[in-house]
């Protein structure tokens, strides 16, 4: 599985490393469906819901709706690797 292009590919994308990408390849839908890399965001349940009207932009929550496993992945990767991370 560490030799598979996809999987290879998918680490070289920032916070995810190869457990990450495992796990996206084996549960994601295929990337090709996704237009823009908002839209698989969305798909985890990482972008907060969009609500407009009249022009006006309104950002909600997040929904959560996505794929849980993979968001946690990620989101965990963050905490611990991300800037002024509380884990170093």
């Amino acid at each position: 599985m560490k030799t598979d292009p996809e999987t290879i590919r998918l680490q070289t994308a920032l916070g995810i490393d190869p457990v990450s990408a495992m796990a996206i390849k084996a549960f994601a839908p295929p990337m090709e469906g996704f237009k823009r890399g908002r839209d698989f965001a969305e798909w985890l349940g990482l972008v907060p819901v969009q609500k407009s009207t009249g022009g006006r932009q309104i950002l909600g929550r997040s929904s959560k709706m996505g794929q849980r496993d993979i968001r946690r992945l990620l989101i965990r990767w963050a905490i611990k690797n991300g800037p002024g991370s509380l884990l170093e």
